[in-house]
C-alpha cells in the first residue's frame, strides 16, 4: 500500500510540474498553425518547425517544412535549431 501512495504522489508532483512549465508557452491551434505556415511561405513570418517525435514516425507523417528533433536528442543537437536565440520556436 505504501509503494502505491508514493507512486501516486510521485505522479501527481511531476504532473504539476510539467503543467506549471506549460504556462511559460502559448499553445498554438492547427488552424493558427496553418495561417502561420501561409505567411511563412510569403515571407511575411520566419519561425522553425520543430517535429519531436521519433524519426520514424517523422518520416511517415511531418508538416511539411519541420525538422525532425526528438525530445531525448534536444540536449545533443540543440545546435539544429540554429544559433538565432530570438527565432520563434513552434514544437509538435
Amino acid at each position: 500500500m505504501e509503494k502505491y501512495i508514493l507512486l501516486s504522489m510521485t505522479c501527481i508532483c511531476l504532473l504539476g510540474t510539467s503543467v506549471a512549465a506549460m504556462e511559460r508557452f502559448d499553445i498554438v491551434t492547427t488552424h493558427e498553425l496553418q495561417q502561420m505556415l501561409e505567411k511563412r511561405s510569403q515571407g511575411d513570418i520566419d519561425f522553425l518547425l520543430v517535429n519531436t517525435l521519433d524519426e520514424i514516425i517523422f518520416r511517415h507523417s511531418a508538416i511539411p517544412g519541420s525538422i525532425n528533433l526528438p525530445w531525448s536528442q534536444v540536449s545533443t543537437n540543440a545546435a539544429a535549431l540554429g544559433a538565432d536565440k530570438n527565432k520563434m520556436i513552434v514544437t509538435y
